[in-house]
């Protein structure tokens, strides 16, 4: 589940038809210290780099329990 309490949010999200939704950059630094400066939180030329990295570790094959 997700929570959002920005309203301009809230209407795009309602409003976009093509599910992109850019990040926004984080305004509030507790966010980093509780969940870091990880995956979640990037976007660009280091998510894709990251994200090439973790993508062999959600293949079906290794889901499957």
């Amino acid at each position: 589940m997700i929570c959002i309490s920005d309203v301009e949010l809230v209407k795009e999200i309602l409003s976009n038809k093509f599910g992109f939704y850019p990040k926004r950059k984080v305004r509030r630094p507790s966010i980093v210290t509780l969940v870091g400066e990880g995956i979640a939180l990037m976007d660009g030329v280091e998510w894709v780099r990251r994200r090439r990295i973790l993508n062999p570790a959600f293949s079906i094959d290794k889901l499957k329990v």
